[in-house]
């Protein structure tokens, strides 16, 4: 991530791995059933009802012993 700002450039990815994209990225988009559903910074948009809405996942954000967000999963969402 320095590097690419050292350039004053972006770089684009596709991610399917939440904790990477909390941990090494400025801005997330988030796509459900082709449609955006959240974009912004990663911490601001991934809570526990986006988890549960895109995902199915009871899930939450939580600081790991070395400080850096992760994505922490408590199990399945129930079937409405």
């Amino acid at each position: 991530r320095d590097d690419v700002r050292r350039r004053d450039t972006i770089a684009v990815v596709a991610l399917h791995d939440i904790n990477l994209a909390l941990r090494f990225t400025d801005a997330i988009v988030v796509v459900a059933d082709g449609r955006v559903v959240a974009s912004g910074p990663p911490r601001a948009c991934l809570d526990a009802a986006l988890l549960a809405e895109v995902y199915g996942v009871d899930g939450r954000i939580e600081a790991c012993s070395a400080g850096r967000p992760m994505l922490v999963v408590d199990g399945r969402v129930a079937a409405p």
